[in-house]
């Protein structure tokens, strides 16, 4: 294979793979999040009645919907054809959805735009590609990577796309319609992996293994402590910037929130604190473990908006010692968080032999997406009934089940 030749000319070995995907999430993310400050923009631009929260949800809805089909429908594509097709599609979906929505000059356009995305899941891809070429013992830590490459560019897209503004909405479409065709290029050069070229050479799935998979009891074990976590998870991102107002917050303050938040789960990752954890603790006692921290930060953080007190800082600097609070803990809630989102899809990769973790990891992103779905509607519900304290009660019972199910359904062998 020529195409391998020259790969392997250039030095294109099992780490400098492992470096282009990364790399690929990290401009993926990047383009993505440089869209989703100027989104609202754009939608006060073609609205005129004063309804831009309305069709914000609605173009959200829209948007989590999509990719609940589609991310099924790319587990399924990533068995049958291999991950690397998967990533293909997902940076093609990315010029043709980035593409539209530059195009676009009416508010109809941005929802055709958010169309493409039915096989935008280069995350889910990677999952998969790197579940190909690692081993059970380093999956966990290979997977956590992504979630760390994911965060650069969760930072550096709304940074990109608060310059952009200044100028030209649609200059964080252009650009993002740009990058990504440079990215398709990129994931044209990836080798297949062993597994990939196996599915090719043995097409035989068929979408009924997308439900069939779910009918393998260890499957269905992982997918409640799934669900469990990814609701308390969705509730709690979907309404902490409602929360947070609480606190005093404007908008620039809600914004250093969210970058501290970023920044605080890259530290934590690079710092290899998944693989030193796992190396301490069982998945089980992992799990069980992080579902307890997480229920007490979700309870205590509405809590602290009830502290009073400044702390004096140097050059005359106040902080309100319930933010001071605030930002210690929420160390606990991003490193329990990047935890979460990477033993269990590891769980579910163990489930099944290689050949099907494709649709695993399809099954494990729908549940996400289902979630994230239903989790603002929940979310406000709990938040309008019963206060920043009931939503952090909400959450914290949610966390607490996943524990529970996780004390009692993982096995010593998923465990490995």
């Amino acid at each position: 294979d020529l195409k391998l030749q020259f790969l392997y000319f250039i030095g294109m070995h099992k780490y400098v793979v492992f470096g282009l995907l990364y790399g690929n999430i990290v401009l993926y993310a990047f383009c993505f999040m440089m869209q989703q400050p100027v989104l609202p923009d754009l939608i006060r631009k073609y609205v005129t009645d004063g309804s831009t929260e309305v069709e914000w949800a609605k173009l959200q809805t829209v948007f989590a919907l999509v990719q609940m089909v589609g991310v099924l429908t790319a587990g399924y594509i990533s068995d049958l054809m291999g991950a690397k097709t998967v990533l293909i599609l997902s940076q093609v979906a990315s010029v043709l959805g980035y593409g539209l929505q530059w195009h676009t000059d009416s508010l109809h356009g941005l929802y055709v735009s958010r169309v493409p995305s039915i096989f935008q899941h280069a995350f889910m891809a990677t999952s998969a590609y790197i579940t190909d070429m690692t081993p059970p013992s380093t999956r966990s830590q290979m997977l956590g990577y992504i979630q760390l490459a994911y965060g650069v560019g969760m930072v550096t897209g709304p940074l990109a796309a608060s310059y952009f503004s200044d100028f030209d909405l649609s200059l964080c479409s252009l650009t993002a319609t740009i990058v990504s065709a440079v990215q398709l290029l990129l994931v044209l050069l990836l080798p297949d992996t062993k597994a990939d070229i196996k599915k090719n050479s043995h097409p035989d799935h068929s979408m009924a293994e997308c439900v069939r998979v779910l009918s393998v009891p260890e499957v269905r074990h992982v997918a409640v402590i799934k669900v469990f976590a990814a609701l308390a998870l969705a509730i709690w991102q979907s309404m902490f910037v409602v929360g947070a107002e609480n606190f005093g917050f404007g908008t620039k303050g809600r914004s250093f929130i969210m970058v501290y938040m970023s920044v605080t789960g890259m530290v934590l990752v690079s710092a290899g604190m998944i693989k030193r954890l796992e190396s301490m603790f069982s998945t089980k006692e992992l799990n069980v473990l992080t579902g307890c921290m997480l229920a007490a930060c979700y309870v205590l953080v509405p809590l602290c908006t009830k502290i009073e007190g400044n702390i004096h800082l140097p050059y005359d600097i106040y902080v309100p010692l319930a933010v001071a609070v605030l930002v210690v803990l929420l160390v606990p809630i991003v490193g329990g968080t990047s935890v979460l989102r990477t033993t269990i899809p590891s769980l579910f990769t163990r489930t099944v032999d290689n050949s099907k973790s494709g649709l695993v990891l399809g099954v494990d992103m729908a549940l996400a997406s289902l979630s994230g779905l239903v989790a603002p509607s929940l979310g406000t519900a709990a938040f309008t009934y019963m206060g920043f304290e009931g939503l952090g009660a909400s959450c914290a019972t949610l966390v607490l089940l996943m524990a529970v199910a996780s004390y009692t359904t993982i096995s010593r062998a998923k465990q490995e």
